[in-house]
């Protein structure tokens, strides 16, 4: 209480600042321990409505705290009185964020996918028989990945061998559930060999980015990012990555299997391993890599057999 010519003024002081509590950023199990000690409090404490995930909790950015500060910040509308001994004072209403957040964090995950799949469904319409536009694919998924690029600065990135492993088991299953008959795409070594040697060099580059980097980041966002939360509750942004529940695991992996057309069982398949790399650890990079790995080997494959129909 601060009082100066007879007025009695009640004073709030505080600070804020940001953190980096991610995993890449904990030393060992008891800055992991530390942590999630004090997101039990605010999960279990904070109103619905204000509620972050895990990730959020872990690293609040810059760009964030500028954002919620200065940019959402507050409004100085609505009075609120507050009792002192002989004053009242007017103090600010805090805005909500989480609606538009859940509004940004969808698009976010989902962006990338539904480039790809745009651009996919008019290459496919544009081309006869070979789809030599695809590079428009990876252009497309490139830039929607690069405008949300600091949404995902915060999925952890770090390496894992598990998740390399898991992605290395699947391509084996991959191999093993190959139907002996598929033949889709024998006609590429034909249609390669028809244009000069730069143009077959420079699409064949951008397949394999497409295959090993972009497909992999877009559709494990739009899958095991979003989908799994999503099925499981409507505010997936307050449910952390890595969050179980058997419905919302199948139905996703179906989901991810079904996008594979006549290679669905196999598709499934990858979906769950993909799933349980990022159920391991809660680190959605582990569930890239576990993707990315299992591409790689795929065209790895496919250009040292010249067995192009694994290519999917």
């Amino acid at each position: 209480m601060y009082t100066k010519d007879g007025t009695s003024y009640y004073i709030l002081d505080g600070h804020t600042h940001f953190w980096d509590g991610s995993p890449a950023n904990q030393i060992n199990r008891y800055g992991e321990g530390f942590i999630k000690c004090f997101y039990d409090y605010h999960a279990n404490l904070s109103p619905a409505e204000y509620r972050w995930s895990l990730e959020e909790f872990e690293r609040y950015p810059e760009e964030r705290m500028i954002h919620d500060l200065f940019e959402t910040g507050y409004e100085f509308e609505t009075p609120i009185p507050l009792i002192t001994r002989d004053a009242s004072t007017r103090f600010s209403k805090p805005v909500r964020y989480a609606s538009t957040e859940g509004s940004l964090r969808t698009t976010a995950y989902l962006m990338p996918f539904l480039a790809i799949t745009a651009t996919a469904m008019l290459t496919s319409a544009l081309s006869a028989g070979f789809e030599w536009l695809y590079p428009i694919r990876v252009v497309a998924a490139g830039v929607a990945l690069w405008a949300f690029r600091r949404t995902y600065a915060n999925l952890n990135w770090t390496l894992s061998w598990s998740a390399i492993a898991i992605g290395f088991a699947t391509f084996v299953v991959w191999l093993v559930l190959m139907p002996a008959t598929a033949n889709g795409k024998d006609g590429w070594p034909a249609a390669l060999q028809s244009v000069p040697l730069h143009w077959a060099a420079a699409w064949l580059l951008f397949r394999l980015v497409g295959y090993v980097i972009t497909v992999p980041l877009a559709e494990e966002l739009a899958f095991r990012g979003f989908l799994t939360r999503r099925l499981a509750r409507a505010d997936f942004q307050n449910l952390p990555l890595g969050f179980f529940s058997w419905g919302s695991f199948l139905i996703s992996s179906a989901l991810f299997g079904a996008l594979h057309g006549g290679l669905w069982l196999a598709g499934t398949i990858a979906g769950m391993s993909f799933a349980l790399a990022l159920y391991r650890r809660g680190a959605f990079g582990d569930a890239v890599q576990a993707h990315a790995t299992t591409n790689g080997l795929i065209a790895l494959y496919a250009f040292t057999t010249g067995h192009w129909s694994v290519w999917s």
